[in-house]
């Protein structure tokens, strides 16, 4: 469930509406008070993070979106679904924003001057309350699709702790681990990439090997060194794809593409020790490989909302 929900202004960090209707069970109290002020610690630091955050500790995760000049916050239980908690603030700043425009946000002088729009919170809270609405089940599709797409950047506690009169603020309760992100189970025709890469990996590593060791005795052909090394570099490349296809990295698709250049770059400067065939081979299965990369996705579990 959605405990707490607050909108800072992003540039000075000032408060501009939160949600008054929470439940004020001793138990809820506590994460409430406990969240707020991890709340006032990430609004220092807004313009350091990407539009899309959690934080997450042993009694609540914290959710936010950011626009440049408003930042959304949820405070929920651990077990709710990041799915819906995004939803919930995706809905609360389109609303904000029809309201609101930017120079009626940088005119306000204090804090929580929007409280009216505590409404338009409390009602939204209810709704996501009950997650098996239509309205809500209307959401999570698009926004399912788009956290797999693009996961929220995971926020720690190092990195929103603040100094203030010489004292830095800690939690003394550590966060728990979040799992790492987890990819769509391999297919058979990806491992058959994984066994045509490897393949490539141990002729390049051969091949380099071989031709090191012919320069070493042809002292006269000083660009078998150089052509040993870019070998030996092919391999690495080819390897480094087989741990891209596998593991989720966070600039995966950027390292994809990196690889995929330098894996081109090796088989253009040693196509004179190859021949047409060998070429082709060895780009058919770079551009596979690269390919079955690009197209596993992150595996997002999701509670069943018949969506």
């Amino acid at each position: 469930m959605v405990l707490f929900a607050i909108i800072y202004r992003v540039y000075d960090g000032l408060p501009l509406v939160a949600l008054t209707d929470f439940d004020m069970g001793q138990n809820h109290h506590i994460k409430v008070k406990e969240a707020h002020r991890y709340t006032k610690l990430l609004c220092k630091r807004l313009e350091h993070f990407p539009d899309r955050c959690s934080l997450q500790t042993d009694l609540f995760i914290i959710h936010f979106i950011r626009s440049p000049y408003t930042c959304f916050m949820s405070v929920c239980a651990p077990s709710y679904p990041a799915v819906l908690a995004f939803c919930f603030l995706s809905e609360i700043q389109k609303e904000f924003i029809l309201q609101y425009d930017r120079a009626k946000v940088n005119s306000v002088v204090r804090p929580y001057a929007f409280i009216e729009f505590d409404i338009f919170l409390q009602r939204t809270k209810q709704k996501f309350g009950n997650p098996r609405t239509l309205t809500t089940k209307l959401n999570l599709s698009d926004m399912s699709e788009e956290i797999k797409l693009r996961p929220p950047y995971l926020v720690t506690v190092e990195d929103i702790e603040t100094v203030s009169n010489g004292i830095a603020y800690r939690n003394t309760q550590r966060p728990t681990v979040t799992p790492g992100r987890r990819l769509v189970p391999n297919t058979w025709l990806g491992w058959v990439a994984v066994l045509l890469n490897m393949s490539c990996a141990f002729l390049n590593l051969t091949r380099g090997m071989s031709v090191i060791n012919d320069g070493h005795f042809n002292l006269t052909d000083s660009s078998a060194y150089w052509s040993g090394i870019v070998f030996v570099l092919a391999s690495l490349a080819c390897l480094y794809q087989v741990y891209l296809l596998f593991y989720y990295a966070r600039w995966r698709r950027r390292m994809t593409y990196v690889t995929f250049t330098v894996l081109c770059l090796c088989i253009f400067n040693l196509r004179g020790l190859r021949n047409l065939s060998q070429v082709v081979f060895h780009i058919s299965v770079n551009s596979f490989t690269t390919f079955k990369i690009l197209t596993r996705q992150l595996q997002e579990k999701l509670p069943d909302y018949n969506v």
